[in-house]
């Protein structure tokens, strides 16, 4: 479930799997009875990940997928029968399996499930210990990606998408479709830090200034190139609905043109500066170990470019190939050193799925 080779270790095997192993026991050899709901979800997800994974068949049928997500409902409507890091957990594991199968509209449910339940009792603790901020990373990351998929396809159809984002959502849930006014924006200084409280609590990434507590290495992602996703993806979903009088007041779109601007200016220089480091002779220096995730961050990087312009700016595709064959060779040189040097990771797709923008 990580795309980029890593020395740390992924929350799936700090979390997922122990918890998993330990409902596994419970349900066969130690005989201690049935695990909670929440526990047995996610042995359940894991499960069917797998099985998807080995298999590359259908997903199971439905009637078994229906009965698992049963079984989580029961949990979430009860107090008391498990702990909060189980629950979020077991979203988590079965939010994996419905993306990586196809099934996006069950994936769309858990997502929001999963941000009504971190709203409710993660960001409701006083102090958030270390292996939930580490869920909440994993659910931060899946929900900015999916954010900037879902409002890239329905850009093709702008009526669509400005009916989406008028449709009265919770004010509290799915707040991609939202944008606050700031006197100034601050909020997009990425050479700044943001405090711990909203670090902690900022989980769309609203923000775009560092944080020291960030866990994002964990992925291979670094925090900064997520927080820049986060607000164009945000920016373009208003701007899509004002093109239909949506919110077109004179104050609130000289807000919205101020805000391209200097997204764009910083978007433009995060790309720049990323660049790796050079020799005396000017040429590229990377490690054997970094080569694989240099690409792909490279990738990445023209495809931050392209989702801007794209999405924001609405520029001719013709404009923006340069980008377009940036993604394409980067992507390349990261197969030929995933296979030169053995190392594991599939690579990200999101990168070719801007590319075809």
């Amino acid at each position: 479930m990580s795309f980029m080779p890593s020395n740390s270790k992924s929350p799936w095997t700090t979390l997922q799997l122990p918890a998993a192993m330990h409902a596994l026991s419970d349900l066969t050899y130690l005989h201690t009875g049935t695990p909670n709901p929440a526990n047995a979800a996610n042995l359940y997800g894991i499960l069917a990940c797998s099985a998807y994974h080995m298999a590359a068949i259908q997903p199971p049928p439905r009637e078994r997928q229906d009965t698992h997500a049963v079984l989580l409902r029961e949990e979430l409507e009860s107090a008391g029968k498990a702990k909060y890091k189980d629950q979020l957990m077991a979203l988590l594991s079965l939010l994996a399996f419905t993306s990586m199968s196809g099934h996006q509209r069950d994936a769309r449910c858990y997502m929001v499930d999963a941000e009504r339940l971190l709203r409710m009792k993660g960001l409701a603790k006083r102090d958030i210990a270390r292996k939930c901020r580490l869920l909440h990373h994993v659910y931060t990351r899946i929900r900015i990606w999916s954010a900037a998929h879902r409002s890239g396809r329905l850009h093709r159809n702008r009526e669509k998408w400005a009916e989406t984002s008028s449709s009265g959502h919770n004010a509290h849930l799915d707040d991609f479709l939202r944008l606050e006014t700031h006197a100034a924006d601050s909020d997009l200084d990425i050479d700044e830090v943001k405090g711990p409280e909203g670090g902690l609590r900022d989980i769309h990434l609203e923000d775009s200034r560092q944080f020291t507590g960030t866990m994002y290495h964990i992925h291979g992602i670094p925090e900064t190139w997520l927080g820049l996703v986060s607000p164009t993806t945000r920016l373009a979903n208003i701007l899509d609905a004002t093109k239909y009088g949506k919110g077109t007041g004179a104050s609130f779109l000289n807000f919205l043109q101020r805000r391209a601007s200097c997204l764009e200016n910083i978007m433009c220089s995060f790309a720049l500066k990323d660049a790796a480091s050079e020799d005396e002779d000017g040429v590229e220096c990377v490690t054997e170990q970094q080569e694989p995730n240099y690409h792909v961050l490279r990738a990445m990087n023209s495809a931050l470019v392209i989702l801007f312009y794209r999405r924001v700016r609405n520029v001719n595709p013709l404009i923006l190939q340069g980008h377009v064959g940036a993604v394409a060779q980067s992507l390349k040189a990261f197969d030929a050193a995933i296979a030169r040097h053995q190392a594991g990771g599939p690579g990200s797709a999101w990168p070719a799925f801007l590319r075809g923008m």
